[in-house]
C-alpha cells in the first residue's frame, strides 16, 4: 500500500530547484572534462588570469595543477623585487613574502630587536615574556621582553640547544655539557 505524503504547494523556487536537480542527475553520467588532464601549457594560459590567492588554491587541488601553478612566470608579477634576488622558485619567494607580511601586520605579534650576540644564533625558545637564545659565540642569553633585562651565561663552546623546563633555562653545548641556569643570581643550578 502506497502512503501518500502531504505535499506543499509548488512555488517557482521549488520548481527551479527540482529542475536543477534533474539536470544534475541527468548529467551525472555524462563524460566530465578534467582540468588536471589538460597540458601544462593550457594550465599556464588559464592560470595567468588568476590572482595570487586563486593560484594558490588551484595549486592545492592535485599534483598536476600544483606543478602547473608552480611555474615561475605565473608568480613574477606578485613578487616585490629586491636587490639580491634569490634563485629560489618565484612561488616560494611569494609565499615567504606573504607570510612575513601577514605576521608583521597581525596585531598579536610584536617585533623586538635583541642585541647582544656576537655570532649567529643557533637556538631559541620562549616562555611568556622570556626569550632564551644560544649562539656560536659560546653564550646563552635570557631576555625579559617586558622588563628589558638580560642574563648572559657562558659555555666553553658553541651552544647547540636552549629550552625552558619548568621555568628554568636549560642549555646544551658542543662542550658536552647541559646546564640548568638560575635567573635570580645568573649562576647555574646544576
Amino acid at each position: 500500500m502506497n502512503s501518500v505524503l502531504p505535499s506543499r504547494p509548488m512555488t517557482a523556487t521549488t520548481r527551479s530547484k527540482r529542475s536543477n536537480l534533474n539536470v544534475v542527475q541527468a548529467n551525472r553520467n555524462a563524460p566530465m572534462a578534467s582540468l588536471s588532464k589538460l597540458s601544462h601549457n593550457i594550465h599556464s594560459c588559464i592560470f595567468k588570469f588568476l590572482d595570487s590567492h586563486d593560484l594558490l588554491n588551484a595549486s592545492q587541488v592535485c599534483h598536476s595543477l600544483r606543478a602547473s601553478a608552480s611555474q615561475n612566470h605565473l608568480w613574477e608579477s606578485f613578487i616585490k623585487p629586491t636587490k639580491n634576488q634569490d634563485k629560489k622558485p618565484t612561488r616560494l619567494l611569494y609565499l615567504m613574502q606573504q607570510t612575513t607580511l601577514k605576521n608583521y601586520f597581525r596585531p598579536v605579534f610584536k617585533n623586538y630587536k635583541l642585541n647582544g650576540h656576537e655570532r649567529k644564533i643557533t637556538a631559541i625558545d620562549t616562555d611568556g615574556d622570556w626569550v632564551f637564545t644560544g649562539s656560536e659565540d659560546c653564550k646563552a642569553k635570557v631576555w625579559n621582553i617586558r622588563k628589558k633585562t638580560t642574563f648572559s651565561f657562558g659555555h666553553s663552546d658553541f651552544v647547540t640547544d636552549v629550552k625552558f623546563i619548568d621555568g628554568n633555562p636549560v642549555s646544551s653545548s658542543v662542550d658536552h655539557t647541559v646546564r640548568v641556569w638560575d635567573l635570580t643570581n645568573g649562576g647555574n643550578l646544576i
